[in-house]
């Protein structure tokens, strides 16, 4: 088409005014021509959203990787196109309502279906719709921080510690809950008064454990079970682990 357009050029021929018998083919060249102009635009509206939604993209996961989420949890909502299915209804309506509330969330079940991501999935939303900060920490690391900060060479007292990780990350996610007081029982009262402080100061916090509901209420003493029943939403994951089984558990 383009060749016949240039030969009529050569020609000294008006496409728009051809002579006697011509005029039909330069109606259809005309339309071809829009047309092929109306799919470049398209092509180009294309392109632009493409590029936004990739940019879109990048911004959610460098917010979860600047907040220390795990870099599963992020690739698993990144397939999912952050909307995932989970198998009971209400879970996320739940959580955000206790986190826009300034009350915890505490997660409760075996490993692999999920708690981690969901609070991910959470974390993220809560972030966007309210434009606060928001981290993500094993409770092991929480500990070891914190006697790096009030042992080691910062000399921090512990009331500096508690506030800081209560003023400076409106919303905390503590995964491995459990797994808390493995060495000493120092470490589990220093996050208890943390989880303390926080709920004085209505800051919302997700709590993630391994344990189930019956071994979760017997490790917890009698005040802190008061406290939580009041602040806290309970969500147990009782599915199947999304994970794929080892050759050794099929």
């Amino acid at each position: 088409m383009t060749d016949r357009l240039t030969q009529l050029r050569a020609e000294r021929v008006d496409p728009d005014n051809p002579p006697s018998g011509l005029g039909l083919w330069c109606a259809e060249l005309q339309q071809r021509l829009k047309a092929l102009e109306a799919r470049h635009d398209a092509a180009r509206v294309e392109t632009n959203k493409a590029n936004v939604d990739r940019s879109k993209h990048d911004d959610r996961v460098a917010t979860w990787r600047s907040a220390n989420f795990p870099a599963r949890s992020i690739q698993r909502l990144v397939e999912a196109r952050y909307e995932l299915t989970w198998p009971k209804d209400g879970f996320i309506a739940r959580g955000m309502a206790a986190i826009r509330a300034g009350r915890a969330v505490i997660m409760l079940g075996d490993s692999g279906p999920g708690k981690t991501t969901m609070a991910t999935e959470l974390a993220y939303r809560y972030a966007i719709e309210s434009g606060r900060s928001m981290r993500y920490e094993k409770a092991p690391d929480l500990v070891a921080d914190f006697r790096h900060q009030c042992y080691g060479e910062n000399k921090s007292s512990e009331g500096e510690w508690i506030s800081r990780w209560t003023t400076k990350f409106h919303l905390l996610v503590i995964d491995e809950y459990d797994k808390r007081a493995e060495s000493d029982k120092s470490a589990d009262m220093i996050l208890l008064r943390l989880l303390d402080k926080r709920y004085d100061a209505l800051a919302p916090t997700v709590i993630v454990s391994n344990l189930n509901p019956k071994a979760w209420e017997a490790a917890l003493d009698r005040s802190v079970k008061s406290r939580f029943s009041e602040w806290a939403e309970t969500l147990v994951f009782d599915w199947a682990s999304f994970r794929s089984p080892t050759p050794a558990e099929k």
